[in-house]
């Protein structure tokens, strides 16, 4: 299975809920037209994903056109067309796209989400039924069918709700309405595929061509995979782009010996010229690979997470979206900027009830939540918690730990009851999300080495006084001397490995490089820090060098 089938997609085509009375009345709905483009380009389109949805109506002969929407009226779509970032490239403006109506579509009303809202696709993939998504303006529907007759659509209900989805309905739409959009995979929970089947013709009023809905995507998603696939005749631009990187990060010449500076670079530069597919083990090299990986809601999870230390960056993202996250921390910061007053108590109010709406919190803990003055700190605190617990998929920054360290740790305490919400915590003082270790762990991924970290074994190294014994430092650099022999010897077998292997050797020792220098920076000593970082590496890597492939 292809990358591409193997990545999980959150993001998906764009289509119309119309009024309840009076369905199939409408025949036209009002999108934001963002651009043309001849391939998808995925970052140019993530700024845009907390707005609605993005789809690409492909074209048999002209550049694909890239659309957000769906909406029921213009003002609307003017409304948000106001609120969206700037763009050097791309000039959104107001269109219609036009359908022909089919057979009313008998469904299953499974659940109701806002434009922006992480969501997790698993239970809906694994209920047995197709799904569909459906857009209304703000909000997004998830529904389950196509049922033949009403008897079918009322068995298909039940047994639906006797797999969790006990708020489900039936409600019917018109077949034009609904986008199918995937089967979960059986045996793997983060993967599925979306359904390669042809959608409606829809007509751009603008112009006449016609154009065919296809199952083509913006890959806008939470994946595993760390790099896109490497268009041919791409890699000398690329190469020069990561000679460049490569050059900035000289500070570590200073720190252990080997493969660094121009050995590293020479390396880098004489394989990927060799073989264009290498240059996904680009360090820092990857743009793509630094905007590619969040959920969902990643605008205001980046905003939220800048909030500490550039809050002139973050609040204006916050403002553009409607999103009770984005609301609830922007009152957070209106509080610590102006004080208690009532405009933010109430207007926090009103970001919990929505968050609430459609859910199924704790009643006592929401009770006891609402009714909070939010006049302090703490009540400010208990209700960003609450918002982080209807939003598990949002993380909580680390800054808000960091500043607030004994206010923060209760208001994040379990909810009454027993009830142990799981909070979303960012990877604090972490170097799990370093582009060096993401770099290290793609190559081991790809070898089908399976790394052994975790965040909570990691954790344990972050916050150590940073003393090792001798013994430790022997034992730590005896393994990397083994390690490296079983490397240098599979590299050894042929040229593919000795390709694959040198970008290894490459990868392991950046890793270690900025590992140590993190260390040193938190004032370790020269051989404790140089410990500390074996003993990660060893935790990523594992003990032994042992390659499924040959």
């Amino acid at each position: 299975m292809s990358l591409t089938t193997k990545t999980l997609f959150l993001a998906f085509l764009l289509t119309l809920l119309l009024p309840e009375a009076g369905i199939g009345q409408r025949d036209s709905f009002f999108v934001i037209k963002l651009g043309q483009v001849d391939l998808p380009v995925f970052d140019s389109f993530d700024l845009y994903r907390n707005f609605g949805i993005v789809f690409e109506v492909p074209s048999k002969d002209e550049p694909s056109t890239i659309f957000l929407g769906g909406f029921t009226e213009k003002a609307e779509a003017n409304r948000v067309l106001e609120q969206l970032p700037n763009h050097p490239t791309l000039h959104p403006q107001i269109t219609y796209l036009e359908f022909k109506r089919k057979k009313p579509m008998r469904t299953v009303h499974l659940a109701l989400f806002e434009v922006g809202t992480p969501i997790d696709w698993k239970g809906f993939f694994q209920q047995g039924f197709p799904v569909f998504a459906i857009q209304e303006n703000d909000v997004i529907r998830v529904v389950a069918g196509d049922f033949k007759n009403a008897r079918r659509q009322r068995n298909g209900l039940e047994e639906i709700k006797e797999k969790g989805f006990v708020k489900a309905y039936t409600k019917s739409f018109p077949e034009e309405m609904a986008i199918k959009i995937g089967k979960f995979e059986s045996g793997n929970s983060q993967e599925g595929y979306l359904e390669e089947s042809l959608l409606p013709q829809v007509e751009e009023s603008t112009e006449s061509e016609q154009h065919a809905v296809g199952s083509r995507l913006i890959m806008l998603s939470a994946s595993d995979d760390l790099y896109p696939p490497i268009s041919s005749g791409k890699y000398s631009d690329e190469t020069r782009f990561l000679q460049a990187e490569l050059q900035t990060l000289g500070y570590f010449s200073d720190s252990l010996d080997g493969l660094y500076n121009r050995q590293t670079e020479d390396a880098y530069l004489q394989y990927t010229a060799q073989d264009p597919q290498w240059l996904k083990y680009s360090i820092l090299g990857n743009h793509w690979l630094q905007n590619k990986i969040y959920p969902v809601g990643s605008l205001t999870q980046n905003a939220i997470s800048m909030m500490g230390a550039q809050p002139d960056i973050a609040v204006p993202i916050l403002n553009s979206t409607n999103h009770p996250m984005a609301i609830g921390y922007l009152q957070f910061y209106k509080f610590l900027k102006e004080g208690p007053g009532t405009s933010v108590s109430s207007v926090f109010k009103d970001a919990l009830e929505k968050a609430a709406r459609g859910k199924d919190p704790d009643s006592s803990f929401y009770q006891k939540t609402i009714n909070l003055g939010f006049e302090n700190l703490p009540d400010i605190l208990r209700g960003i918690a609450f918002l982080h617990q209807m939003y598990p998929s949002f993380k909580v920054p680390c800054w808000i730990f960091e500043k607030y360290p004994k206010i923060s740790d209760l208001a994040f305490t379990p909810a009454p009851a027993g009830r142990n919400f799981p909070y979303n915590v960012e990877d604090c003082e972490g170097f799990s999300d370093w582009a060096e270790v993401k770099t290290l762990k793609a190559i081991l991924k790809d070898l089908e080495i399976a790394s052994t970290d975790s965040l909570s074994t990691l954790s344990l190294l972050y916050h150590t006084g940073f003393l090792t014994d001798d013994s430790l430092q022997v034992a730590l650099a005896s393994w990397e001397e083994q390690f490296m022999q079983q490397v240098s010897e599979w590299r050894s077998k042929n040229t593919s490995n000795q390709r694959t292997g040198t970008v290894l050797t490459v990868a392991f020792y950046q890793c270690l490089l900025r590992i140590e220098s993190y260390f040193s920076a938190k004032n370790a000593g020269k051989e404790d820090a140089l410990a500390l970082a074996r003993a990660s590496l060893r935790l990523m890597v594992g003990d032994t060098f042992q390659p499924d492939k040959p």
